[in-house]
């Protein structure tokens, strides 16, 4: 197949079918740089094609990357430049693209956002693509736009203070789900359902932030009891400083960079164990792996975990009540993710969990699956069966915690739709694991 063709020279652009995307026509094995960027420009993804381009990257805006760094395609691609948006093209060398030159090409329509349009941050026909433009409003305001849109507010002082304090924004979220259903080709109605009322959203959300503690509470637990069992499996096996060998581990795990970002925070570490430890031993350099562990998060814990051989991992597994070592890396991997957002505040209630769960055979009884195009039948991202896993676990590793049956009663006081959108099962209380 040949390289692309010379394309027009014109630094105009089209008054309509303007869009920010673009891509290249490739011959097999051919490498990208990419420089001169600016705002208008990005890479339209094709199908696959040359196997010689790496999948997984993808263009990105100024600033994000180093404008001569290798541009490598999200998957290989055969398509040709069909935007405006670059300062410049120039059809490549048999072995890179160096630059861009100015060019004019029909394309999609949408929104320009080349600074040269005249169309820029407007919307053309059949565009998706909006310049944002809406003014930011006081508190009152805030509240009588609420008003407008049919929520009723039943005391003025607590909206007051809830959008100052949480914010109007952060709220929004929960809202959303007392709105009316949007019109065809709309996202939103911005319009209430009758009945609904702002004392029901701040429930709603301070509903939500109870799951978020007690997801804390149950991670905490599991973090320290699946840190325990490794350490303990580990250095009656193989030592007291048994991390500082790299046989013991993968060999595509980055030992010397693992143990480089450790040898980093012991430094930036205040710790009364690590003072100790500096001004009593001379060597090792670093702690024992019990001291270690104190320091790292979950999810670098996942990750020297999951680089050790198979008997330890097997051991960690059954600590936690997990069938194998393979079911434990995907558990402790979605648990992380759980742990993030929560730490961070953010919205677990009516959320997809990106990290999809490992199928438990033992567990399908419990979890809620859904097919999956291509994969089968899998458990369910809703937020549910995250629980259900967290209270297996808990059960296992703090037989006395009434844990599970406090996340219960909170559950149980929102109503079926929003039991429903975290992915409650109906009937899901009789359930053994929740009593």
């Amino acid at each position: 197949m040949s390289s692309v063709q010379p394309w027009q020279r014109d630094t105009r652009c089209s008054p309509w079918a303007i869009s920010p995307w673009c891509s290249w026509q490739v011959s097999t094995g051919m490498q990208f740089t990419a420089a001169g960027f600016h705002q208008g420009a990005l890479i339209e993804v094709g199908p696959v094609f040359d196997r010689g381009l790496k999948p997984g990257s993808q263009g990105r805006w100024p600033g994000e990357r180093d404008a001569h760094a290798p541009l490598r395609m999200r998957t290989p691609v055969l398509a040709r430049v069909r935007a405006f948006g670059c300062r410049g093209f120039a059809e490549p060398t048999s072995r890179r693209l160096i630059r861009l030159l100015p060019f004019q090409h029909q394309h999609p329509p949408g929104l320009c956002r080349s600074p040269a349009c005249p169309n820029r941050g407007v919307t053309l026909p059949s565009g998706r693509l909006l310049r944002y433009s809406k003014p930011p409003l006081n508190i009152p305001d805030q509240l009588q736009q609420l008003r407008d849109r049919g929520l009723l507010v039943r005391s003025d002082d607590l909206a007051l203070n809830a959008l100052e304090l949480i914010g109007y924004y952060r709220l929004s979220a929960y809202w959303l789900f007392f709105e009316e259903p949007p019109a065809p080709g709309e996202t939103r109605s911005h319009r209430f359902k009758p009945g609904s009322s702002f004392e029901q959203v701040i429930e709603l959300y301070n509903r939500d932030r109870l799951i978020r503690l007690l997801v804390i509470d149950a991670i905490e637990r599991i973090e320290i009891a699946a840190r325990s069992a490794w350490v303990q499996g580990m250095s009656m096996k193989h030592g007291h400083h048994c991390y500082l060998d790299p046989l013991l581990f993968r060999s595509d795990f980055n030992h010397g960079e693992q143990l480089e970002q450790l040898r980093s925070q012991l430094q930036q570490s205040n710790e009364t164990f690590v003072i100790h430890y500096r001004q009593t031993y001379s060597e090792p350099e670093l702690p024992p792996i019990w001291a270690m562990t104190e320091l790292i998060s979950l999810g670098t814990l996942r990750a020297w975990i999951a680089a050790t051989e198979l008997d330890s991992k097997t051991k960690v597994a059954r600590s936690l009540g997990i069938p194998s070592a393979q079911v434990l890396n995907g558990v402790l991997h979605s648990l992380n993710l759980l742990r993030n957002i929560s730490a961070h505040h953010g919205r677990l209630w009516n959320r997809l969990i990106v990290k999809r769960l490992p199928k438990i055979k033992k567990l399908q009884n419990l979890l809620v699956l859904e097919a999956v195009d291509g994969e089968g039948v899998q458990p369910s991202k809703k937020l549910y069966n995250y629980l259900v896993v967290m209270a297996i676990i808990v059960r296992k590793v703090a037989p006395l915690s009434t844990w599970p049956s406090r996340m219960a009663v909170v559950m149980s006081e929102m109503g079926p739709e929003q039991q429903g959108a975290m992915g409650c099962p109906v009937g899901w209380q009789q359930q053994q694991i929740w009593s």
